[in-house]
């Protein structure tokens, strides 16, 4: 059964709750910055030959892989802005594949970073809702996204799932990164998954 929700159902996905609830994984409960894009010397979306819903997902794209190179409370404050960037994208297009699974991406960076239960488990909930709605779309990146998901939620077989599909649509990564990435950590010693890895 397909799922056809869409982010239109699903509510604000980067509302003052999960800016709130990702802040508190330091600790600390902070407004996000208002000079959202300009830090780290990132530019703003400027590039008028592209709908603005695509250059803010680019953008979101950029400073989604300048925070996979940072760590800390300056990594942290990429992946809000991140977020911010595709949640203003999907405002602009709500349904842009790209941008749900930015937005998506986003909260699973956040959530494997988050020492609160509570604002892991929310953070897990939206990126679940808006990577539902870009397998709906039938976004390549999705399903996989969705097994790392899985994985990070304690849940194997949903991860099976989700990888067992990629493998069958060709949309698989390569063994190297199944193996790297940090999302699948506690699936690694399943019998499926070393099979998988080969």
């Amino acid at each position: 059964m397909r799922v056809t929700q869409t982010f239109a159902e699903t509510g604000n996905v980067v509302g003052e709750d999960v800016r709130t609830l990702a802040n508190s994984s330091s600790g600390k409960l902070r407004p996000i910055e208002s000079q959202r894009y300009n830090e780290w010397g990132i530019e703003a979306v400027t590039n008028r030959e592209v709908p603005r819903h695509e250059a803010l997902a680019r953008q979101g794209d950029t400073l989604l892989e300048t925070a996979r190179t940072k760590q800390g409370e300056e990594a942290g404050a990429l992946y809000h802005w991140a977020c911010e960037a595709y949640a203003d994208a999907l405002q602009l297009s709500p349904d842009a594949a790209e941008a749900l699974v930015g937005l998506g991406c986003g909260h699973l960076a956040l959530a494997s970073r988050a020492r609160d239960p509570g604002a892991r488990q929310a953070l897990l909930a939206q990126a679940r809702r808006v990577l539902i709605a870009a397998e709906a779309q039938e976004a390549p990146a999705a399903g996989y996204n969705l097994a790392c998901l899985c994985a990070l939620d304690g849940n194997p077989e949903g991860c099976r799932m989700w990888v067992t599909r990629c493998e069958q649509r060709g949309q698989l990564p390569p063994a190297e990164q199944l193996l790297a990435d940090p999302d699948l950590a506690s699936v690694r010693r399943e019998a499926w998954f070393a099979e998988l890895a080969r």
